[in-house]
């Protein structure tokens, strides 16, 4: 079975939105449970890096 460039891309997609899915949820476990502020920052920074990529690969197939 041959990928198409598109079934790839949202293949990525994809799985970068379940990234930043999870790691929101485990943000807000860990502020609910009052975690360390550094483990709820970490988990944020998680999104952040996965926004990025998604940016990425959506400017890279324009």
């Amino acid at each position: 079975m041959t990928t198409t460039p598109d079934a790839k891309l949202l293949h990525e997609i994809r799985n970068k939105l379940n990234n930043i899915s999870v790691n929101t949820e485990l943000a807000k476990l860990q502020t609910q449970q009052g975690q360390a502020q550094e483990k709820v920052l970490a988990s944020l920074a998680k999104v952040t890096e996965a926004c990025r990529e998604c940016a990425t690969l959506l400017d890279e197939h324009r």
